[in-house]
């Protein structure tokens, strides 16, 4: 994020402590705040001076110290109003999967089987390329017991991904030569379907029982 503002302040016309002799030939100040680059793993950062044209042979740094003084201290809470609200709370949560690493004996073939039967695009390595999107819809997170069925026990996760029309993608995978096991019952919130990747990886299929709209 990035945000900057500008402003100007006119001098008074009127005498003040802060005026320079009329020799000086004050006739505007700037101060520019800027506040930089603002996300991990970078910190936003105000930064701020003042300056004055015209300003001859005479030092008025008193006046300059305190126009900067004034603009960091617009600068600290423009930064501040920038910061997202967990911060501003003091309690802050995740706010969606960013990514999922695991290991593989063969990583680029495994993201090739991955991208031509799922539909899961390849991470982008070249300028311009775009990352897998995922249609917003639920997430189930859920640790299960370390006896539990639901998954081969050799493995310690599984994927679970939403798709839009369960039978339309088991007839894709069979296709391509991979077996799939559709569950026969539908519940309450929606149907699944089981399977494994080239590398045994386990994997489910769930169609929820409202699908998620279109991309």
């Amino acid at each position: 994020m990035q945000f900057a503002r500008h402003f100007t302040e006119h001098a008074s016309t009127a005498p003040s402590k802060l005026d320079p002799p009329a020799s000086a030939n004050l006739r505007s100040r700037e101060i520019t705040i800027e506040t930089l680059h603002y996300g991990p793993p970078a910190r936003s950062a105000a930064t701020a001076y003042g300056g004055w044209t015209g300003l001859g042979q005479t030092n008025h740094s008193g006046a300059i110290d305190e126009a900067r003084t004034a603009a960091r201290r617009v600068g600290r809470r423009i930064a501040s109003s920038c910061r997202p609200n967990a911060r501003r709370t003091g309690k802050g949560k995740v706010v969606g999967i960013g990514g999922f690493f695991f290991r593989s004996r063969n990583p680029k073939a495994l993201a090739q089987w991955h991208e031509q039967n799922l539909g899961i695009s390849l991470i982008p390595t070249s300028p311009g390329a775009k990352p897998w999107q995922q249609q917003a819809g639920p997430t189930a997170f859920m640790p299960f017991t370390d006896s539990t069925n639901y998954f081969p026990r050799d493995h310690q996760w599984m994927l679970n991904f939403r798709v839009r029309d369960l039978d339309a993608m088991v007839r894709q995978l069979e296709a391509s030569g991979t077996a799939v096991k559709v569950d026969p019952q539908t519940y309450p919130n929606g149907r699944f379907a089981h399977l494994a990747d080239p590398e045994g990886n386990p994997i489910e299929l769930w169609e929820p029982q409202t699908s998620p709209a279109s991309q």
